[in-house]
């Protein structure tokens, strides 16, 4: 059995960050640059401390909720479909964005790496694991590329405008 977060000491400052952010996103006067500013303090008191990875999945699929529930600006894409055969592009659509996160299903049986057009499994921008997600900093939707290393895995795409 695993130290969960309460015991941990940081706790109470994620869990005062996270309400910071949720009051942020939903009263009238909070503006994309505080939210910013919030998630950076949250991903800077994360950066230096390793904790389980459950309770890190946890923290990401609450913060991924809040923005659900509180953003216009915000569309998820699934792609059911990633070969392990050659790199392809995530979705042919052109949807210019200005970040996205990229979240592995908690079903598949292998890895899925994405990056640029000249990924190869195991080998790219990041490795995601099954359950696990990265922020990408791009401009299209279109630009981003995946392999799974093992046929047909799943992910999806959440990006932002």
């Amino acid at each position: 059995m695993g130290i969960t977060l309460k015991n941990r000491p940081y706790y109470q400052t994620v869990v005062t960050m996270i309400k910071d952010i949720r009051n942020s996103m939903t009263s009238n006067t909070g503006n994309t640059n505080t939210m910013i500013a919030l998630l950076d303090n949250i991903l800077t008191e994360l950066y230096d401390t390793t904790f389980e990875d459950e309770n890190l999945l946890v923290l990401h699929n609450i913060l991924l909720e809040l923005y659900k529930q509180t953003s216009t600006t915000l569309t998820t894409i699934h792609n059911a479909i990633i070969p392990s055969t050659a790199a392809v592009v995530f979705t042919a659509d052109d949807i210019p964005c200005t970040y996205l996160i990229i979240t592995a299903s908690a079903d598949n049986t292998d890895r899925i790496t994405c990056g640029g057009s000249t990924i190869t499994d195991g080998n790219g921008l990041a490795v995601l694991y099954p359950g696990e997600s990265i922020r990408v900093d791009i401009s299209n939707v279109n630009l981003l590329y995946v392999i799974a290393g093992v046929n047909l895995e799943d992910a999806s795409i959440t990006y932002f405008v």
